[in-house]
């Protein structure tokens, strides 16, 4: 499906409070925990906290944060609007830093959410070129914005939706409520998502891949 996006306490020993990592061995029939070390439950609790629901401005800036347990509510406490009139609705994904190995069959996933020897900055935070701090990741499958009448619509189940769509003007949307896009092609997506305004684009392949590392 489609989705829109806009534009761990560590320490300097590798051994067991900097990281959180995943090893999987191909021999086996399902992942395995690493037989190394285990993960402090306060690097997870860094890495997933700093994650979190917003309601984005068309320029990219974050108009307002979500209370993280209710997202009825700001994360002051008063009313959210998730309809579309206070901005897309999305998750903000702070930068952080991974590393793969292999040793034989078994494969290890490493991720840090600052700086550690060995490990590198994740593509999806390199952005047209510029590394940037945070990446944001459409809260809900997309819809469109239908200029002609300033509505948001679904792909209403049909398997071809070009001729419902102004590809110069339409908007493809992140907000509560409405059935997601069908029925349109990558390309199509890709004009519909840019028409929000510099930044804005497709879920990209980095983005996925930075999410399901997560």
């Amino acid at each position: 499906r489609n989705k829109l996006n806009e534009i761990i306490g560590t320490v300097n020993d590798l051994g067991t409070l900097s990281v959180a990592q995943f090893t999987w061995d191909s021999n086996t029939s399902s992942p395995a925990a690493s037989v190394t070390r285990t993960v402090p439950q306060f690097v997870l609790d860094n890495l997933y906290s700093q994650m979190r629901g917003c309601v984005l401005n068309a320029d990219g800036t974050v108009n307002y944060y979500l209370n993280a347990s209710d997202w009825t509510e700001k994360a002051d406490g008063t009313a959210s609007d998730l309809t579309g009139t206070d901005g897309n609705v999305m998750v903000e994904i702070p930068k952080f830093y991974y590393r793969i190995t292999r040793s034989g069959t078994e494969t290890t996933w490493a991720i840090a959410a600052a700086p550690v020897s060995g490990f590198v900055v994740h593509p999806a935070f390199v952005k047209d070129g510029v590394e940037v701090d945070y990446r944001y990741y459409g809260a809900y499958d997309a819809c469109y914005l239908d200029d002609t009448d300033s509505t948001y619509k679904s792909g209403l189940n049909l398997d071809d939706m070009t001729s419902n769509l102004d590809l110069s003007n339409d908007l493809l949307a992140s907000v509560k409520g409405i059935y997601p896009l069908v029925g349109v092609t990558r390309a199509e997506c890709r004009s519909l998502a840019s028409n929000n305004g510099t930044g804005w684009r497709q879920l990209d392949f980095t983005l996925w891949s930075a999410v399901q590392m997560l």
